[in-house]
């Protein structure tokens, strides 16, 4: 489940499209999670320690390489071991503990993926031979690059006879032949490992200069990570622009842009100004400014190879961050400058998803002086930052949210004005579940009975159940002769897209009993597990990972001339539309809460609508099998009132200044949840809420044909209180429509 304050209510992560490079109208924000010897603070546990508090700002966290270099002080660029998580950062079960906890709260964690070179065990050439899932990840010395380290390697009597480099030579490890079918199988199962196995949300790619783009593209194209970053090091945009959509010719790419770049560019033009104290000329803001590839910018201001070079900035180091967090592109702030900065990037980077401010918004430069005035126009509201001195900047509806000190007053941040109590809302709850709403399992089980559930996330034929009693290996539950009991495929599936499947148990086991899956032989299973009455399981063991019912979901009882909420996880066309036989609505605006609602004629994914049935029945079924497409609930608002929907069973209720609403069809009424018990949300439903006072009164829906309204409901009041059509209170002498207890009149 997402939360609040990284996707404000669904309002800055619209859809989600797979294997796309980087997702679209993106309004993330990025961390660094190290630095250059930074072992004692990018420890794993140091980093699930702060859980709670980073997550609640940043989508996306990178790490650092987690294999086994044959190093403990080795910050991860000399590979040895890729499928052996021992390094200087901790060990698996504390990577895999870490990952996990972000991932419960909405959080991804990006591998620092070094595919460029390697090391071998104990000499030159002397690549590991691992295994993972029933594969053998081993190497030759034709899969090493022939003209390594200029010649070196085969001058030091190691034959490597892959083909020459077709990018920069690493000195002093043996840099990969890309070329190498052995090469590219061995990458494609080593990156699946990493986001099916370990868990990790993308890949931020080392030194992409050292092959070529097309290899990137490939491994995307097969690996389909959310999230993927290539250090392409170069300042010339059009070189680095040049390398994103080279990732786009590879095989299964459909011809797609497979990953962003990390914007050098703009690092060089951040280093130029704010080291110099020359706040004006941002006219080029590198990749970020071009709107034809800004999707693809991850803007930064350092990172640990520049924070210990000469590329370090040295001046207005939180102006510069500033900079990039009212700018287009996904940025990433460097651990260093959060831990100096922390609470004045807190607040621009909350007014920042406050205002939906996305990798694709619009921006503009104003030159005032020796300054400058950077407007940014989101999905909800605008911020403005002034860069330098500028003395007579128009700053009519807008609400300064952080400056510099008095000192060195070198920039400004600031925030429409429209967006600022979503802003206080975020600052004052900094939750972790959005909408202030409680988990619920989709999965159920009898607590009389012992049920596990197996995500098949390595696509298993079969899945298998081996569980027994942990204190003596005696009984086994599962009949005693391997592999064990054949688990039962389930209708549901999780939000990737796997199957899964469902073991259950009904005799008395011990309390220390234990269980492994496996394939039906004794190659391909998975280690041995903790058994959890109603556990969720993986390949990689216990998981936290929500997931999604998809038949359940969407199999609901709908009544004919009903009004009822729905939120679909898919398109649906003019003609897939009909199958819901009935009219859809959407919102169109809200005055004095008045929710004024219009026909249309496609529906599209995550956003919310009401729905009018023509008959009474599971007008939903027949598109039980359509296939989800990734993403988060859109939120559509109008006024003082936001409509959204929900993939999952949840509780709303106010936090601060919200209030929720939920449309009760069966009397026609708007109930308001309670701050004790709240109101419960199924899957595919929908709901209200308005950060102000305002009340939902009235539901009005608008044909598409006529043009006129269909209905009108109005909140009973018992004073025979009379409207007018656009939901104002008028007095009885009032000419025209009026609607008095529910019915319309027109007094003449």
């Amino acid at each position: 489940m997402k939360r609040l304050s990284t996707f404000f209510f669904g309002l800055i992560v619209p859809l989600m499209m797979l294997a796309q490079g980087w997702p679209s109208n993106y309004g993330g924000v990025m961390l660094q999670g190290f630095y250059w010897d930074s072992h004692a603070d990018s420890k794993w546990t140091v980093l699930e320690s702060q859980a709670d508090e980073l997550s609640k700002f940043f989508d996306i966290i990178w790490v650092p390489f987690s294999g086994n270099c044959q190093n403990d002080k080795s910050m991860g660029y000399n590979p040895v071991w890729w499928f052996d998580n021992t390094s200087g950062f901790g060990n698996e079960a504390e990577l895999r503990s870490m990952i996990q906890a972000y991932k419960k709260r909405g959080t991804a964690i990006m591998e620092d993926v070094v595919l460029n070179h390697k090391g071998g065990v104990k000499d030159w050439c002397d690549f590991a031979t691992e295994h993972w899932n029933g594969n053998e990840i081993s190497w030759t010395l034709a899969d090493i690059c022939a003209n390594d380290d200029g010649g070196d390697t085969r001058n030091h009597d190691f034959l490597v006879s892959g083909a020459n480099d077709e990018g920069d030579d690493f000195k002093g490890l043996r840099d990969l032949d890309h070329t190498s079918a052995n090469v590219q199988k061995n990458i494609k199962l080593y990156l699946d490992y990493l986001l099916n196995d370990l868990g990790y949300g993308g890949f931020r790619y080392d030194m992409v200069k050292g092959y070529a783009a097309y290899y990137v593209g490939m491994y995307n194209a097969s690996a389909k990570p959310k999230f993927s970053v290539g250090e392409y090091w170069d300042g010339n945009a059009d070189a680095v622009k040049g390398w994103i959509t080279r990732t786009s010719g590879a095989p299964n790419s459909n011809g797609a842009i497979q990953s962003a770049a990390f914007d050098f560019p703009l690092k060089d033009i951040i280093n130029s100004h704010f080291n110099n104290n020359n706040f004006t000329g941002f006219y080029d803001k590198g990749l970020a400014g071009r709107e034809d590839i800004n999707r693809y910018s991850v803007t930064f201001v350092d990172n640990h190879d520049t924070y210990r070079d000469d590329n370090r900035l040295k001046n207005n180091v939180l102006a510069a961050n500033a900079f990039i967090l009212a700018l287009p592109g996904t940025p990433c702030i460097f651990l260093p400058h959060w831990q100096a900065h922390k609470e004045e990037l807190k607040k621009m980077i909350m007014a920042r998803k406050a205002a939906g401010i996305t990798n694709q918004s619009k921006v503009y430069d104003e030159q005032k002086g020796n300054g400058s005035i950077i407007t940014t126009q989101g999905l909800t509201g605008s911020i403005k930052m002034i860069a330098g001195y500028v003395t007579d900047a128009d700053l009519t509806g807008y609400t300064l949210i952080s400056t510099g000190t008095t000192e060195n007053p070198n920039y400004a941040f600031y925030l429409s004005n429209n967006i600022v109590p979503v802003y206080n809302t975020l600052m004052a709850t900094q939750v972790n579940i959005a909408d202030g709403a409680s988990e619920e399992k989709l999965l159920t089980y009898d607590a009389n009975e012992h049920t596990v559930y197996f995500a098949n996330n390595q696509k298993w034929p079969e899945v298998y159940a081996w569980a027994w009693d942990g204190n003596n290996e005696s009984p086994n539950y599962t009949g005693g002769h391997w592999p064990g009991t054949k688990c039962t495929k389930t209708d549901m599936k999780t939000k990737e897209g796997y199957e899964i499947w469902k073991w259950t148990y009904t005799d008395t086991m011990s309390d220390n009993s234990k269980i492994l899956f496996n394939i039906g032989n004794d190659q391909t299973k998975t280690s041995d597990q903790d058994f959890i009455n109603g556990g969720y399981y993986n390949a990689g063991g216990l998981t936290a990972e929500e997931t999604t019912a998809i038949n359940s979901l969407i199999d609901r009882n709908f009544t004919a001339g009903q009004r009822s909420t729905i939120c679909l996880p898919f398109n649906l066309s003019a003609e897939e539309l009909k199958t819901l036989n009935g009219k859809v609505y959407e919102l169109e605006s809200e005055n004095s809460g008045v929710l004024r609602f219009r026909e249309v004629d496609v529906l599209e994914a995550y956003k919310p609508y009401i729905f009018v049935a023509n008959a009474t029945g599971k007008s939903m079924q027949p598109l039980k099998n359509k296939e989800w497409l990734k993403g988060n609930p859109i939120t559509v608002t109008k006024g003082n009132f936001s409509f959204k929907g929900t993939m999952e069973k949840i509780s709303v209720r106010p936090i601060a200044s919200t209030n929720y609403f939920a449309y009760n069809a069966a009397d026609g009424k708007f109930v308001k949840a309670g701050k004790e018990y709240g109101i419960s949300v199924k899957p595919t439903v929908c709901y209200f809420y308005s950060n102000s006072d305002a009340h939902a009164k009235q539901m009005v829906l608008e044909d598409k044909v006529s043009n006129a309204i269909a209905t009108i409901e109005v909140e009973t009041t018992g004073d025979n209180a009379t409207y007018n059509i656009a939901g104002q209170r008028v007095d009885a002498n009032y000419k025209g429509i009026v609607i008095r207890n529910g019915k319309k009149f027109v007094n003449r």
